[in-house]
């Protein structure tokens, strides 16, 4: 595994079982496994079919996000991926597995409930008409699939206007570095390189909560004022935590230029476990967001999400709240 000492991460993540495995269970079972984690649930379907109790154990007995593989890979990520060392290695390794375009994961290519158009953005295919071209785009909650996001900035490219910038603000390093790779797979090589020097591209593996109170802190000191983006989208609250989405959504109105949006998109009816749409509206309010917001709602489906809950299609809600 060029870059990584696998027996070395192994440990470090508390798999030291399989530090010495074989290169096709390396390659069959662990990095799949290992990716499921890391994606956080975006590719819970991906599963084989097993035959002893080792296998369902590392791997999951139904969807490799339920595996021991997954779990301490994703935990190891969050908790001290962003140290120099074993894990962060085997983060840009995954990454780049994950990416590569004639490997397993090619075809895994969800696309963003909400999208970035030159006239307006859509929702659930909602439009919603946009004043202006945007300059700035962050998301919390970064996942896999806002790879969606690079395409609709070559989109903009392509017609010969300037690209927003994207900011995805995602918890661990895979899900920054699969972003970045998508540049070089869409657009051609070296492009991750000449889109992040010229900072149309700003990944940030550290959360919501640290990028925005850093994003405050830093363009205050410089500036004078934190009020840089134009758009807000907040439709990946299941990469997150309860803390960290509400911090972001209390500094969102502080980032937000005047007239930007708030994008909302979460589950309307949440279980015990999840951030649903209305809490993170209240969290809104709260912090000074006027209560007029447009709404829409759509129904979720997903092989992934059947797997791992059990339940066919879910009721999503979305909010736009205005600056």
């Amino acid at each position: 595994m060029p870059g990584v000492n696998f027996q070395a991460f192994a440990e470090e993540v508390g798999l030291s079982e399989v530090a010495n495995m074989d290169r096709d269970e390396l390659a069959g079972y662990f990095m799949p496994a290992a990716i499921a984690g890391l994606a956080d649930g975006d590719i819970a379907a991906l599963h084989p079919t097993f035959s002893d109790e080792r296998e369902n154990r590392l791997y999951g007995k139904i969807s490799f996000g339920e595996g021991e593989v997954a779990k301490k890979i994703l935990a190891a990520a969050i908790n001290n991926g962003l140290k120099p060392g074993p894990v962060q290695d085997f983060q840009n390794f995954a990454a780049e597995y994950f990416s590569a375009p004639n490997g397993p994961f090619a075809t895994a290519k969800e696309s963003s409930s909400v999208r970035i158009y030159h006239e307006a953005i859509t929702i659930d295919d909602n439009p919603l008409v946009l004043p202006k071209l945007p300059e700035l785009i962050l998301e919390y909650g970064a996942c896999l699939v806002s790879r969606s996001f690079v395409y609709d900035q070559v989109t903009f490219l392509m017609r010969g206007d300037r690209p927003f910038v994207y900011s995805p603000l995602a918890r661990t390093r895979f899900t920054n570095r699969a972003i970045m790779h998508t540049y070089d797979n869409q657009v051609g090589s070296g492009s991750t390189q000449s889109f992040t020097e010229n900072q149309l591209y700003i990944g940030r593996e550290d959360g919501v909560k640290a990028s925005t109170e850093e994003i405050i802190e830093m363009q205050t000191k410089h500036t004078g004022r934190c009020d840089i983006a134009d758009v807000i989208v907040c439709a990946g609250a299941q990469h997150s935590t309860s803390e960290d989405i509400k911090a972001g959504i209390e500094n969102a109105s502080k980032i937000l230029k005047a007239g930007g949006i708030l994008i909302v998109r979460s589950v309307a009816k949440p279980s015990s476990n999840e951030i649903g749409t209305d809490q993170i509206t209240d969290w809104a309010y709260e912090s000074g967001f006027p209560e007029n917001g447009v709404q829409f709602s759509s129904t979720y489906q997903s092989l992934g999400h059947l797997i791992l809950t059990g339940i066919d299609r879910r009721l999503m809600k979305s909010v736009v709240l205005t600056r």
